[in-house]
C-alpha cells in the first residue's frame, strides 16, 4: 500500500491507475470545496479509476444536514454506481459503492476477516466479530432506488453536480441546525426506506 498526501480528486484526474478501492473521510461536508467529492463528476472519476470488481466507500454524514441533501449525495453516487449500499456505523453513514453486484461482504469473505490476525482490531470495534457488519445495514440497492424514487421526482432529479453546486450551497445551511434532531430525522427518512421493502 503506498500512501498520498495530496488532494484526492486532482491525483485521481492526474494519473490513470487503476484501484481496487478508494475509501474516503473527508471532513464536514459544508466546509467550502468540500461538497465536491460528492457531485457526480467526481462518483463519476472515482468510476473510471476502479477496476471493474473496484469499491468505493464514503463517509456520509447524518447530523447536521438536511434529508432533501442525503437523497441528493445517494442520487448523485447512484448516478454512476448501479449498486449502493449505506451502512450505519459509529452512528454515521457509510456509503459503499460499485458496479459489481459481488461487491457486497459475503459469509465466507468476513469469516477470512475475523481469521486474520492482522485484522483482529477491526472486528474489535464492532461486536466482537465481521458478522456485525452486515447488521449495520441500513439499505441495500434496492431500498436506495427506492428511497430516491420515493419523493414524486425521477432519481435523476437528486443528482448534484459542479455546475448546479446543489450541495455546495445547500449544506452549510445544516451546519445551524440541532445535530441530535437532524440525525434523528435522517435517521427516520432511511429507515422508512429500509422497511419499504
Amino acid at each position: 500500500m503506498r500512501t498520498h498526501v495530496t488532494d484526492g480528486r486532482n491525483f485521481l484526474l492526474l494519473q490513470d491507475r487503476a484501484y481496487d478501492l478508494v475509501s474516503m473521510e473527508i471532513t464536514s461536508i459544508w466546509f467550502a470545496g468540500a461538497a465536491s467529492l460528492y457531485n457526480r463528476e467526481f462518483y463519476r472519476l472515482v468510476k473510471q479509476r476502479l477496476s471493474s470488481k473496484g469499491v468505493l466507500q464514503q463517509w456520509l454524514q447524518l447530523h447536521h444536514i438536511y434529508p432533501t441533501d442525503i437523497l441528493y449525495v445517494l442520487g448523485s453516487v447512484r448516478s454512476e454506481f448501479r449498486y449502493v449500499w449505506l451502512y450505519l456505523i459509529g452512528g454515521q453513514g457509510i456509503i459503499v459503492a460499485a458496479n459489481d453486484p459481488q461487491a457486497a461482504p459475503t459469509e465466507a469473505q468476513l469469516a477470512r476477516i475475523d481469521a486474520t490476525p492482522a485484522l483482529a482490531s477491526l472486528p474489535a470495534l464492532h461486536g466482537g466479530t465481521s458478522r456485525a457488519l452486515l447488521e449495520a445495514l441500513i439499505l441495500d440497492p434496492a431500498a436506495t432506488d427506492r428511497l430516491l424514487g420515493s419523493h414524486g421526482r425521477p432519481a435523476a432529479y437528486w443528482i448534484s453536480t459542479d455546475d448546479n453546486l446543489h450541495l455546495e450551497y445547500s449544506t452549510p445551511r445544516g451546519n445551524a441546525l440541532d445535530g441530535q434532531r437532524s440525525r434523528e430525522k435522517n435517521m427516520e427518512l432511511l429507515l422508512r426506506a429500509a422497511r419499504s421493502s
